[in-house]
């Protein structure tokens, strides 16, 4: 965008205090802490699905047992176990699939490039085992607005009207000197994470109004205002000129950025295409804006699906999905794939029991992010127990969530470069963990290699030669082994915000290894954090991000391999581990 004098003005006011920050400098680069400092755009893709989306049909899972309490829950609107997709994603024994709903979709999970988050809504506190519900669950529950306002701002016993993406745009500015214009854009309806009172979103919609002709009034009051004579000596007649004069200018801008006919293969009869259209053409146009981070927030209506839900349902994740399928293959063509990172919201899930043809309001919720930047082909979050009465069930079928969709925002702002101090702010309930093993850029920040004082396993090689203390020595060519499943388990001096852990394992490079990897703080209770299949492609050391959980002993749940001599897929082994953390 061009300089306007206002523009100018703030800044000349802004050099009177503190100088600006060089956006390319490394100084500014570093207030993104945790991920890469080196990515000199990031933008946020908001997709929110108004009226509460039934997430756990838009993930099913494929194997016998989990299918089966699946399908006794949801009886006549379950998917057919035949009819699900497989996305080889494996997670203690789940093997989740996909809606053929979402068949467009397939491509980027099979690539990597897409995650399942599952069973994520708000809750009050962390959960932990033995949490009574009235604990966990958030004001207004299977309320609409009130759930929508929750999940777009915080997790408090209040309703705010400060959204997540707003302040965090707010916090950045700081950083990054943003000006003129805020980062922020709505394509479709009015969203609250894309306003606060400090920052408010550009509301554009997806077309242009035809032109910017005043009637004869407002036009004669418009050019008096630009004469310098009519202005001068009141600082609010300036700043209305200015105000007026800008207007024209920005729809001039604008008008630069909307004048391309080109579809790019979007569907402009899909309001989500013209939507997601738009965010494109904005994405294309980011360096007129010289913003270092943009949120963009599309909405798509209709889930709230008392009633017809499977033909209600089928037909908007059909459109969404061929839609967000072109979007990322236009962002790929322009480079821009690992730079956008797009996720889904939706103000509460839905009932698992249908109330005939639909179903209810709910609570925990099944979602997804797409991106280059991602950790791919794994499961985010812990299915619930479908068993009838367990834990993880209230009645009819509502789903206790047992991840927060707070702990899932924080990531998404800290892969953007929020500083994880501020996260607290953004969001109180949050707990201990700042973040999720999403993106493989977030796996650094002020990490160092701490210090393993013990490991032990519950196996070991009888050749006497590969001992578990081999696995911890320093030296890659010694090794721990072991066959059939077994567990390897280090312990740190103190408890420690773990960053990531680092492998490498013998025959690392001609075989893929399967391993969960579980956290404890007191070596009794340990939460699982992370499935792994490795890539089979390295002897070295690998790295695999653990989300800054806190904790001072990891487990490794070492489940084989997959050589092609099937007596050979029992063994496990590690050459050296590493923890990093602060």
């Amino acid at each position: 965008m061009q300089v306007t004098r206002r523009t100018f003005l703030k800044g000349a006011m802004s050099t009177a205090g503190v100088t600006a920050l060089n956006l390319a400098s490394p100084m500014a680069n570093a207030l993104q802490l945790r991920c890469d400092p080196n990515s000199p755009y990031k933008a946020l893709v908001g997709i929110n699905l108004n009226g509460g989306n039934d997430g756990f049909n838009c993930f099913i899972p494929k194997n016998n047992n989990e299918y089966q309490k699946y399908s006794e829950l949801r009886t006549n609107l379950a998917w057919n176990q035949s009819d699900v997709l497989d996305l080889s994603l494996d997670d203690n024994g789940l093997n989740l699939g996909l809606s053929p709903e979402l068949s467009d979709l397939k491509w980027m999970f099979d690539q990597g490039k897409a995650l399942p988050i599952v069973n994520v809504g708000p809750l009050m506190q962390p959960r932990s085992s033995g949490d009574e519900i009235d604990d966990l669950r958030p004001i207004h529950l299977f309320s609409h607005n009130h759930q929508s306002q929750i999940t777009q701002t915080k997790t408090t016993h209040y309703i705010s009207n400060e959204g997540w993406g707003a302040l965090s745009a707010h916090l950045l500015s700081d950083s990054f000197n943003m000006e003129e214009l805020t980062p922020l854009f709505e394509t479709g309806s009015h969203t609250t994470w894309t306003n606060s009172l400090p920052k408010s979103a550009n509301r554009i919609g997806t077309s242009l109004p035809p032109n910017m002709s005043f009637p004869s009034m407002s036009q004669n009051l418009y050019d008096a205002f630009r004469q310098h004579s009519e202005t001068k000596d009141s600082v609010f007649k300036e700043y209305y000129a200015e105000l007026c004069y800008d207007a024209n200018l920005k729809y001039e801008e604008f008008s630069k950025i909307f004048n391309n006919e080109e579809t790019y293969g979007f569907n402009l009869d899909s309001d989500v295409g013209k939507q997601l259209r738009v965010v494109f053409l904005l994405l294309l146009a980011r360096d007129s804006f010289k913003k270092p981070t943009q949120f963009f927030s599309v909405t798509l209506g209709g889930f709230d699906t008392h009633s017809n839900q499977k033909n209600v349902q089928g037909a908007l994740l059909r459109d969404l999905s061929s839609q967000l399928s072109i979007f990322y293959e236009r962002l790929e063509e322009h480079g821009l794939s690992e730079a956008v990172t797009t996720f889904t919201m939706s103000e509460f899930g839905r009932t698992l029991e249908p109330n005939g043809t639909g179903t209810d309001h709910g609570w925990g919720n099944c979602h997804w992010v797409l991106g280059g930047d991602l950790l791919g082909n794994r499961i985010v979050g812990d299915w619930p127990d479908l068993k009838h009465n367990s834990h993880d069930m209230m009645t009819r079928g509502r789903i206790v969530p047992t991840m927060s969709v707070d702990l899932f925002h924080a990531t998404l702002l800290q892969w953007l470069g929020v500083r994880e101090s501020d996260l607290n702010y953004l969001f109180p309930s949050l707990g201990d963990q700042k973040s999720l093993p999403i993106f493989r850029s977030c796996d650094s920040g002020d990490s160092q290699n701490l210090t393993i004082t013990n490991a032990i396993a519950t196996a070991e090689n009888p050749n006497g030669i590969d001992k578990v203390e081999h696995a911890i020595d320093g030296n890659m060519n010694t090794k721990w082994s072991a066959f059939n499943d077994c567990q390897y388990t280090v312990e740190l001096q103190s408890i420690f915000s773990l960053d990531e852990v680092r492998f490498a394992q013998a025959k690392g490079d001609e075989r893929s290894y399967l391993i969960d990897i579980e956290v404890s703080r007191d070596g009794i209770n340990f939460d699982h954090v992370l499935s792994i299949t490795t890539d089979g492609n390295s002897n070295d050391l690998v790295k695999y991000p653990l989300g800054s959980i806190k904790g001072r002993f990891i487990r490794f749940v070492c489940l084989g391999n997959n050589d092609q001599d099937i007596s050979m897929q029992g063994w496990n082994n590690f050459k050296q581990i590493e923890v990093w953390g602060s």
